[in-house]
This record gives C-alpha cells, sequence and structure tokens, in this order.
C-alpha cells in the first residue's frame, strides 16, 4: 500500500514533493502552506488536496506521514503533535536545534510507535560517497583528521535571517556536515569548539564559523562554512597515518543518479600520488526509496532519529562554544542539553 504523504512547507518543501513523487510505495497525497496563494499553486501543480494548516493535515485518517518542512524553530512542536495524531514523521534538516527536543521527539516517537527520521539526503552526494570508499580502501591509514570546507559569498534570506527562527549558519547548510561526520567520525564526539564572524551582509546569523570536534578515538575533525568568501576551497581533506585524500567536489543537488569518475590526491609516505576511486551513485531518491521499503517491508531504517540527534549536539554544542568562548564536552547534560544560544557574537581577545 501506497505511504500516503502531506508536504507541510512549500518552499524548500517542493524538493520533497517530487521526492515523494518519485518514491515507488509512496503516494504524495496532499500539500499544506500557511501561504493561501503558494498553495494555490501547488495544488494545481501537483493534483492533490491542500491543507491551509498542520491542524487540517493532522486530522485527515487518510494521511500516513507528514514531512516537515518549516522554520528549524517549529520543527519539535509540529513532530510531537504529528506523532501524537498517528502519523510517520520525516523532518527537514536540521531535525531541531537542542538534544532536548530531540529527546521530546523521540519519546513522542516511542508512546506512538510511528517512524521518525530526518532527510540528511547528504548521505548519499557523490562527494561523500567517493570519500567515503576511499576510506575503505585503507589507503590513508587509521584516520587522524577530517577537513569540510563550504564557501560563497552570499547571505541568508528570508526567516533564516533570523537566529531565534534559523539557530546559525551550522544549522542549515551545515546539519549534512554535522551528520557526515558522526558517520565517519568513528567513536562517539566528545568535545566541540566553534567560533563565528559576522560581515558584510548584517544580519542576527553569522557570515562564517568555524567548527572543530574531537572524536573519542582522537580524530579530529575541522568544519569552516563561509557566506563572505569568493573562493571555494576544496570540500573534503581527510588525513590519516600514511597519507591524505581530497575531494575537490563541492557538492551538489541531486535527485537523479550520477556516476563520475574522480581522482582522491593523496600524499603517501611523503611521495604525491593519485588514487583513482569510481565515484558511486548519488541520488537523494534513495532517501525516501528507503523510508518506503521501511514502512511497506520492514526494512531498516537509513537515518534514524539517534543519528539525527548526535548531528543536532554537534550543532548546538558548537554554538554554546561561540557564545562562552570555550570548549565545551560532551555529552550535553541537564540544563545544558536545552540551551540554544540566541546572543552568538565573535569573541574578542
Amino acid at each position: 500500500m501506497a505511504i500516503r504523504t502531506v508536504v507541510v512547507g512549500l518552499g524548500m518543501g517542493k524538493w520533497h514533493c517530487n521526492g515523494v513523487k518519485a518514491t515507488a510505495g509512496m503516494e504524495l497525497a496532499g500539500v499544506c502552506d500557511i501561504d493561501a496563494a503558494r498553495l494555490a499553486l501547488a495544488t494545481k501543480e501537483y493534483g492533490v488536496k491542500g491543507y491551509a494548516t498542520l491542524d487540517a493535515v493532522l486530522a485527515d485518517p487518510e494521511v500516513d506521514l507528514v514531512t516537515l518542512v518549516t522554520r528549524h524553530d517549529q520543527h519539535c512542536d509540529m513532530a510531537v503533535a504529528a506523532l501524537g495524531a498517528g502519523k510517520h514523521v520525516v523532518l527537514d534538516k536540521p531535525f531541531c536545534l537542542c538534544v532536548a527536543e530531540a529527546d521530546r521527539m523521540i519519546a513522542a516517537r516511542d508512546r506512538a510507535k510511528r517512524m521518525l527520521s530526518c532527510f540528511h539526503c547528504r548521505r548519499w552526494d557523490p562527494d561523500y560517497l567517493t570519500v567515503r570508499r576511499a576510506l575503505d580502501t585503507g589507503a590513508i591509514g587509521r584516520m587522524l583528521q577530517i577537513q569540510i570546507n563550504q564557501a560563497g559569498f552570499h547571505g541568508q534570506g528570508g526567516w533564516r535571517r533570523n537566529r531565534k527562527h534559523m539557530g546559525g549558519l551550522f544549522y542549515d547548510w551545515g546539519a549534512h556536515f554535522a551528520d557526515q561526520l558522526c558517520q565517519l567520525g568513528g567513536a562517539p564526539a566528545v568535545s566541540v569548539s566553534g567560533r563565528v564572524q559576522y560581515g558584510p551582509h548584517g544580519h542576527e546569523v553569522e557570515d562564517f564559523i568555524h567548527v572543530i570536534v574531537e572524536f573519542g578515538n582522537g580524530v579530529l575533525a575541522l568544519v569552516s562554512q563561509s557566506g563572505i568568501s569568493h573562493f571555494a576551497g576544496p570540500r573534503w581533506i581527510v588525513s590519516g597515518e600514511k597519507g591524505s585524500l581530497k575531494e575537490d567536489g563541492q557538492g551538489h543537488d541531486t535527485w537523479d543518479n550520477e556516476v563520475q569518475p574522480a581522482f582522491v590526491r593523496a600524499s603517501l609516505n611523503g611521495v604525491p600520488a593519485e588514487i583513482k576511486v569510481d565515484r558511486l551513485p548519488g541520488s537523494w531518491k534513495s532517501y525516501y526509496q528507503n523510508v518506503s521499503e521501511h514502512l511497506n517491508e520492514g526494512k531498516e531504517l537509513i537515518v534514524t532519529a539517534e543519528q539525527a540527534r548526535a548531528a543536532v549536539e554537534l550543532m548546538q554544542a558548537a554554538y554554546i562554544s561561540a557564545e562562552d568562548g570555550r570548549i565545551v564536552a560532551l555529552p550535553l547534560k541537564g540544563a545544558e542539553a536545552a540551551r540554544v544560544p540566541s546572543k552568538v557574537r565573535p569573541v574578542k581577545g
């Protein structure tokens, strides 16, 4: 039976509409948006039912799954309500803004006995898959350090300019990087340090963030995200005991399989070398395909709520660090687990 799905939020939500429609075992049953004009256009484009409010979606017994593509600060309350109404839930990234919210959603999932997942589609990006395959060959030996870079010259638009609604730059595209690091790190993270910088765009949300994550096995990860750089560095540099891997691809949006030959550049025992690594096909369709197979066939869910929670903890700790000017130890506990920094400014020396 097709999983009857409603996408809530029709800005970035149109990506999800297309993904659901392209997935066997799923049906785009409706769309929801508070903007009446946007809702009317979407219902006409997709030929589905329109809902003006989330409450209307949750009251419909014909709806099986709700995909929430709304403001980051709305994710938790909306997901808890949807689970309480007996719906499966997919959240666009980030999962939420703090681990206390994540725990609240996971508890609601357990009570409802429904699925809860986060759209970490970039686990299927060609650049990430290429790096993962290269690491699996053991060519660089035991991994020591991961560097991820994302840069451009652009500010945030709409509600993403607002710290309360957005959380910060690392909560946006950086949410995918946090998830990828949790998959590659090889052990739980034990500490996080974050620093921010504000540039010419004049928003509450920073224009640059630099994050250092230490994992329990000694691996260090460095993430740099910039909206004030006219030059983009390599997306990935991964160093190990025997050499280093470099993946220049800056990633791209892909719902389709794309197989492109790639070379991972390396320095093996100090000698320059190039290792041919056939790039694995990357397709975001794999995310919803897995959701469909999980719900229809009982296959294992690839992106779990617990994994999404781990990524949230990295993001939250980075902003606590930036606000306090200190290295933050993990796991976050007590009141700190519910803390969402609101006055993140550059730390002055």
